[in-house]
């Protein structure tokens, strides 16, 4: 019996599924917002080809974000070279992009304004 559950996955402690996406962190130009933008390496990236070949010469991803606070949208693009590996090259139309503190900054800031706001009630 012991090979069947080998067999099926039975069996001892059920792993942590992994997340191996990468985060990028937008700060909205219309209202105090940064998102958190998930790319998936394995699903959100397109290949380019700007040579000659079939060989990918750069992967793009283009993610349309849209905050809590304002619903309009922030257009982030990223460059990724043939490894996958981020550039350091994007565009963003209608934000900027900050850094996980940065990021994180505004999330203390707003949990702060949120018990504040709870105590007054």
């Amino acid at each position: 019996m012991g090979w069947f559950r080998r067999l099926f996955g039975g069996g001892g402690a059920p792993s942590e599924p992994v997340d191996k996406a990468w985060h990028f962190y937008v700060k909205s130009k219309y209202r105090d917002e940064v998102i958190d933008v998930r790319v998936d390496p394995d699903s959100d990236l397109s290949p380019e080809f700007d040579g000659p070949g079939d060989n990918a010469s750069h992967y793009t991803c283009t993610k349309h974000v849209i905050g809590r606070k304002s619903f309009r949208p922030i257009e982030l693009v990223l460059i990724f070279d043939t490894s996958r590996a981020f550039t350091g090259d994007y565009t963003v139309e209608g934000g900027t992009l900050v850094d996980k503190d940065a990021y994180e900054a505004w999330q203390a800031k707003e949990r702060a304004a949120q018990a504040a706001e709870s105590n007054n009630e």
